[in-house]
């Protein structure tokens, strides 16, 4: 309850005997971290510009993503636009069968049934590829691989600069985007 005015104190003891900790303003405030800042939003308002998409503009457009411009499917765009409906009623349905009844229909711990519906990951199916003599190969990125790369690496004492040398991607960025296109 008392911080305000310790540091308040702290703050004048300071001043009497000359010492000055340099600027005291928010890191935000900075100037360096200012014009990063505005150079970021420069970048953003670059990306729009040059995007055949502008999630500004009045007109109806087709759910696409800003970075890639993939236009998603129909499925995938209603399912979003009902997300909370569908989790709404969902919820209702949990009310009604296991919290109001006196002799509840449904009991409380058993499993739910899981909400289908289509996301973004939708559009990043796992694509196989042909190898030599009938082998397939699963193409999908894997967002936790480079949190096991570490552990590996940890675990056999391997030198991280060795291990990041290898592509953390199944195919190089250069042949195949992050969905597997």
């Amino acid at each position: 309850m008392t911080a305000e005015f310790r540091v308040m104190f702290l703050r004048e003891i300071c001043e009497m005997v000359g010492y000055s900790q340099g600027n005291n303003g928010h890191a935000d405030l900075q100037k360096s971290r200012v014009k990063k800042d505005e150079k970021d939003v420069q970048e953003m308002t670059d990306l729009l510009l040059s995007s055949r998409l502008n999630p500004f503009s009045h007109k109806p457009q087709p759910l696409a993503s800003i970075l890639t411009s993939a236009v998603f499917s129909p499925d995938i765009a209603l399912d979003l636009a009902n997300a909370y409906l569908s989790g709404e009623a969902a919820y209702q349905g949990f009310k009604k069968n296991r919290l109001e009844p006196d002799k509840p229909l449904v009991k409380f711990h058993d499993t739910l049934k899981k909400q289908k519906l289509e996301t973004f990951t939708g559009m990043s199916k796992a694509k196989t590829i042909k190898k030599n003599k009938g082998e397939e190969t699963v193409i999908r990125a894997d967002r936790n691989l480079f949190g096991v790369m570490i552990i590996i690496a940890e675990s056999r004492q391997l030198h991280m600069q060795e291990v990041l040398q290898h592509s953390l991607d199944p195919l190089p960025s250069s042949l195949a985007t992050s969905n597997g296109s």
